[in-house]
């Protein structure tokens, strides 16, 4: 009679924890720019949010004071009632009411930087639509690039 003694391996071999640590490496370097990206595109997000303000502000000066044209206009009659908000913690800077009603977002390093610049126009009938600039756009939605 033969005896065939059974052996249990126990654990896993060395290539196979070399395999294991190879494909989460791959998986991480693809994961974190992409990471990265979607950050900063949360935080350009956040200029959007904080310009709805200002572009009530403008929209409201325009049909208060019941301007035809907006070409020209001084920010100071465009931004009356408006409080710029304060820097956000590393993503905003500084908003601003430009002539002729142009808002200005400037981005901290933290989004690109980005500036975004929404530009009205006054269309017949008293509708006011808006055009969306970016620089640079990398990081911007795209109805803004």
């Amino acid at each position: 009679m033969n005896r065939y003694s059974k052996t249990v391996q126990h654990g896993f071999s060395l290539i196979e924890l070399m395999i294991v640590i190879a494909i989460i490496g791959i998986l991480a370097s693809i994961a974190v720019p992409s990471y990265n990206t979607y950050v900063i595109k949360a935080r350009v997000a956040e200029m959007f949010a904080l310009a709805t303000s200002a572009k009530s502000t403008v929209m409201e000066n325009i049909a208060v004071n019941a301007l035809v044209s907006i070409t020209g206009v001084a920010p100071a009659t465009l931004a009356v009632g408006y409080t710029a908000p304060a820097a956000t913690v590393g993503n905003v800077l500084g908003i601003t009411i430009g002539t002729a009603g142009i808002v200005t977002l400037t981005g901290a390093t933290s989004t690109g930087p980005t500036n975004i610049t929404f530009t009205p126009t006054y269309n017949t009938g008293g509708l006011i639509s808006w055009r969306c600039t970016s620089s640079p756009n990398t990081y911007a939605p795209a109805t803004c690039q």
